[in-house]
């Protein structure tokens, strides 16, 4: 069954067209906060100096709410190993 399209910026539909279709991306959520907060706890070393994504509950709300805007996107991939990714 193929998913619906949804419009997104370029930039963000160029990187969910290049994701195998196996599988799930999805936005974000509120109740993602716990997890992708102590992912990116977890994973500073990967990130610095090229991104600062959300490492505490008020940024994450502030990333929230940034996504709601056109021309902003956020995705998260679930899965994996790690709690976090779940």
């Amino acid at each position: 069954m193929a998913l619906p399209r949804i419009d997104l910026p370029l930039c963000a539909s160029a990187i969910v067209d290049s994701v195998p279709a196996a599988t799930l991306v999805r936005q974000p959520t509120p109740a993602d906060e716990e997890a992708f907060v102590a992912a990116v706890r977890g994973s500073r070393d990967l990130h610095e100096p090229w991104i600062e994504p959300p490492d505490t509950a008020v940024r994450y709300a502030q990333y929230l709410g940034r996504r709601s805007k056109p021309e902003y996107a956020g995705w998260l991939a679930p899965g994996g190993t790690t709690s976090a990714s779940r």
